[in-house]
């Protein structure tokens, strides 16, 4: 059972850091910038908390969720609030570098 949950616990951590990697999708998808030096230090430091807590919050979940009755609902919630977060942060990234 520990064994389980050690072995899903990188497969999390791999799955959170896809979706940090989705505003890097976005410029180079839309071949576009969002702001990293230019930011304000709050937008900076809640990014980094965000891009930080990803991966930590999947992996503890995928481990644990193999437990409950449905694992598929709560990874499926998961990573839509996860696209949600990545995709508001994306957004307000963008708007930053490029007002009006």
């Amino acid at each position: 059972m520990i064994v389980k949950r050690i072995a899903l616990f990188p497969i999390g951590f791999f799955v959170g850091y896809l979706f940090d990697l989705i505003p890097s999708l976005f410029e180079l998808i839309a071949n576009t910038n969002v702001c990293v030096e230019s930011c304000p230090s709050t937008l900076r430091l809640s990014s980094l908390t965000i891009y930080a807590l990803m991966p930590i919050v999947w992996a503890t979940v995928i481990s644990s969720a193999y437990r409950t009755r449905q694992p598929a609902r709560i990874i499926s919630t998961l990573a839509f609030l996860s696209a949600f977060v990545m995709a508001a942060l994306t957004w307000i990234l963008y708007a930053h570098q490029h007002p009006g």
